[in-house]
């Protein structure tokens, strides 16, 4: 759609992109195990929770500080399995684009997305360790801007012509709750030790309220036990279910769009008089989008002085899907491909996930990935680990058109009920993949940045000129050609031979 305006300037505003980038880095620690810790043998795996984090917007960068906690899982000296917490910092600094048009007395939105790549562990010491962790960060920045085109030289307002254009943007919000809690309580004997606790957050439903999103899902706890009266090793799972609303800068209405994370923080056990006492706190990630309309100025003139426009063309962020889905994986594989002894049996295991590439195939989204499972297991005492990977694939359908670059698919995945067994010769795997993100594209527009008036048109009179317009010629164009104001034009150069205008 398009409209012809005069003595009008563009006071749409919209949000534009003022970074997406995704950010590799290193992450390297030494830890030592306090004494009461026994000694480290071998290390089986290393799981971690990296934390919401704090945001910092200067005037060219964007900077997030954040906590990362680990739970180091490794065979004790007496042969049997025993878990430690040890802790980190993250930071990552990303540059803003420059932005004229930016309002810099707007708040600006900040949405990341952190995964960690892989983790490495060396022991240096009996209760000594080296960690190392690859972090993925996907850093997206969105500030307010007015499209508004600079007038340079002395002329009438109300001379100047404007083609005004419908376009579409994306409103993006987003909010981080505090710190929520649950707990649990399980019937279990004396003799049970808890060798580690494991969480994680399945999100179920998501719906927008007046100032905010409301999530509702469940906590899933996973812990990994030892009987010391016969020597076995168990998992217990629980599932506590939680509704929590998080509050987001929305201004008004609904959003179309949404997505929820959710990322544990701690958790706390104990055992006494018979029960597992469990306490578990974690944090919900939320964003929000809704396409909005905003005009700006496709082409100018003036009726009174010959005019220079100078264009830009602007990528504008529509928004084209929240999501929140899980997939399920179910693998039967021979137990002979795998570092795993005859006999064995697995005792537990953890997966990771993570999205490597995003493509467009017949109108859908095909995102494809890699899961990796940590077994851990024991044959005849001892334990050991083993790491399976397997691909995954997942196809959304998508209303607009998503550019195949991984930038504009900020999905995260979490593996939820994680299941291993070995059946004869055959491993059994089964678990959920969480996905988690926004799919973003762009709307390019072709607008005025600036005119220059020159020197005066200089009219000799009234005059009235019939005017036989090309093919595909607009009243626009018949008005420009001839400098008068669209309404001067009388006729339709679409449909009509000719078309009169006045000067």
């Amino acid at each position: 759609m398009n409209q012809y305006e005069e003595n009008s300037t563009n006071s749409g505003r919209l949000m534009l992109p003022l970074c997406n980038r995704i950010i590799t880095s290193e992450i390297n620690n030494d830890y030592t195990l306090p004494d009461y810790q026994p000694e480290i043998r071998r290390v089986i795996c290393v799981t971690e929770n990296i934390l919401p984090p704090a945001k910092y917007v200067s005037s060219d960068s964007v900077e997030l500080n954040g906590n990362i906690d680990y739970t180091l899982l490794y065979v004790g000296a007496d042969g049997e399995l025993y878990s430690a917490p040890l802790t980190s910092e993250y930071s990552v600094n990303a540059p803003l684009s420059n932005c004229p048009e930016l309002d810099r007395n707007q708040a600006m939105t900040v949405v990341s997305s952190i995964d960690a790549d892989g983790i490495t562990a060396r022991v240096t010491a009996p209760r000594k360790l080296s960690l190392r962790m690859r972090m993925n960060c996907h850093i997206r920045v969105f500030g307010k801007a007015v499209f508004e085109e600079s007038i340079e030289g002395d002329v009438d307002p109300m001379s100047i012509q404007r083609l005004r254009m419908d376009g579409e943007y994306s409103e993006i919000t987003s909010g981080v709750s505090d710190i929520i809690e649950v707990n649990d309580e399980l019937v279990a004997e004396d003799c049970l030790r808890v060798v580690s606790a494991d969480g994680e957050i399945a999100i179920g439903e998501t719906l927008s309220e007046a100032d905010g999103v409301a999530v509702r899902g469940d906590v899933l706890l996973k812990l990994l036990c030892f009987d010391e009266s016969t020597g076995d090793y168990s998992t217990q799972l629980r599932k506590i279910p939680f509704s929590e609303k998080v509050e987001t800068d929305r201004e008004s209405g609904s959003a179309e769009m949404r997505r929820a994370r959710g990322v544990i923080s701690d958790i706390s056990v104990n055992v006494e008089e018979g029960k597992i006492l469990s306490r578990i706190g974690f944090f919900l990630d939320v964003e929000e989008a809704s396409n909005l309309p905003f005009s700006y100025t496709s082409d100018l003139y003036s009726t009174e002085k010959k005019c220079t426009c100078q264009y830009e063309i602007e990528l504008i962020p529509v928004a084209i899907k929240g999501m929140n889905a899980n997939i399920s994986q179910s693998e039967r594989l021979p137990v002979a491909e795998f570092n795993i002894p005859d006999g064995a049996e697995i005792i537990d295991s953890y997966g990771r996930a993570a999205i490597n590439n995003v493509s467009l195939d017949g109108g859908k989204c095909v995102m494809t990935g890699e899961s990796k499972y940590q077994l851990v297991g024991k044959k005849d005492g001892e334990i050991f680990s083993s790491e399976i990977k397997l691909p995954f694939r997942y196809e959304s359908d998508v209303n607009g058109c998503l550019e195949s670059e991984r930038e504009n698919a900020d999905i995260l995945c979490r593996v939820l009920n994680c299941r291993c067994r070995i059946d004869g010769e055959t491993l059994c795997v089964d678990s959920e993949i969480a996905l988690s993100g926004m799919m973003i594209g762009n709307n390019e527009i072709r607008r005025v940045a600036s005119a220059s008036m020159g020197e005066d048109i200089g009219r000799r009179g009234s005059e009235v000129i019939i005017c036989y317009p090309s093919v595909n010629e607009s009243v626009w164009n018949v008005a420009k050609k001839y400098l008068v104001a669209p309404k001067d034009v009388i006729g339709n150069p679409e449909t009509d031979r000719y078309c009169i205008v006045q000067m």
